[in-house]
């Protein structure tokens, strides 16, 4: 999961992710944009995934409590599944997982180029969901391409076993700026898109 929870994307934005999603598929999932009712499934993606944290240990990540018990959490998924910017990928008729593109938080530096942000990205936990993540990074690289912009940015939790950071690293995100949320700490990843185009 990513800490982002902001105002929804700007009309271009809008129109590059409709563009992508409209083609339906990101390798092994399906694509949609996401809508109001998505909620409930948004809630309890995000509770799966503090259950899992928690369950091995890592409590500073997100936290002990559910987002669907914490009032400010909750609005802030609602703000996530409205957004125009906000995709889920499907396996088999479920969500497998939601990605909500924007951009960047008041808690990161600014960026120094036109970009795309991810504001969240989280994943299901059942085993057809696996890939889901990757599936949708690649999304945000058409839309960033559809936007005509070469920037992809996200920020994640960097404590622990440092295992987002790797994962993101994986996808060919590179490590930038360092920020701390509180005792929070994160880091701010960027990926340069090759091939930009202009916007149509």
């Amino acid at each position: 999961m990513t800490t982002g929870e902001r105002s929804p994307p700007g009309a271009g934005l809008a129109a590059a992710v409709r563009e992508v999603a409209d083609r339906g598929r990101a390798g092994e999932f399906d694509l949609r944009s996401a809508r109001a009712c998505d909620l409930a499934m948004l809630l309890e993606m995000l509770d799966d995934a503090v259950r899992w944290l928690n369950s091995r240990g890592i409590t500073e990540q997100s936290g002990t409590d559910a987002f669907s018990v914490t009032p400010r959490r909750v609005e802030a998924a609602r703000r996530w599944v409205e957004s125009e910017g906000a995709v889920v990928a499907e396996r088999d008729g479920r969500a497998a997982g939601v990605m909500v593109l924007g951009e960047a938080p008041d808690h990161v530096p600014a960026p120094e180029q036109p970009e795309v942000y991810v504001t969240l990205l989280v994943s299901s936990r059942y085993p057809t969901a696996r890939g889901a993540g990757a599936a949708l990074l690649d999304v945000a690289r058409e839309v960033t391409r559809a936007r005509g912009v070469r920037q992809l940015r996200v920020d994640c939790y960097r404590g622990g076993s440092g295992a987002l950071v790797r994962f993101y690293r994986r996808h060919g995100f590179a490590p930038s700026d360092r920020f701390m949320v509180g005792a929070w700490p994160g880091q701010v990843l960027a990926l340069l898109v090759a091939e930009a185009t202009s916007p149509g």
